[in-house]
């Protein structure tokens, strides 16, 4: 599901938890319920490329934070000479930007809480 390579997914733990404070919501849960998320809000086609960019457990909230990172077409206009002129425009690509959202998922119920900018 996502094109993610290990080293790219940061995952924390405070090393004082106990079995009654870890999650029930497990670390591939998360991600996936974020990646929904972004594809249920954005839309297949408006977001594009999105793999997993970080994922954090905060044990204090009981709270998944979730980084995904994402193509969507360029909300900027982009001048008139570039939009007229096709190899221009994809070697420029500005037609797309990288955006990256922050999905807070409640690490008991799956959840989507909230989701920040990054």
């Amino acid at each position: 599901m996502f094109g993610c390579p290990d080293p790219a997914v940061l995952l924390v733990y405070d090393l004082d938890m106990t079995a009654d404070t870890l999650p029930k919501i497990n670390v591939k849960q998360a991600a996936s319920i974020a990646a929904a998320h972004i594809k249920d809000l954005y839309g297949e086609q408006d977001a594009q490329n999105i793999p997993l960019e970080k994922v954090r457990f905060e044990p204090e909230n009981n709270r998944w934070d979730v980084t995904i990172g994402f193509n969507r077409k360029a909300s900027l206009p982009v001048s008139s000479f570039i939009r007229n002129n096709e190899q221009l425009r994809e070697l420029l690509n500005q037609d797309i930007e990288r955006v990256y959202k922050v999905v807070e998922v409640d690490g008991t119920t799956g959840a989507v809480l909230g989701m920040r900018m990054r």
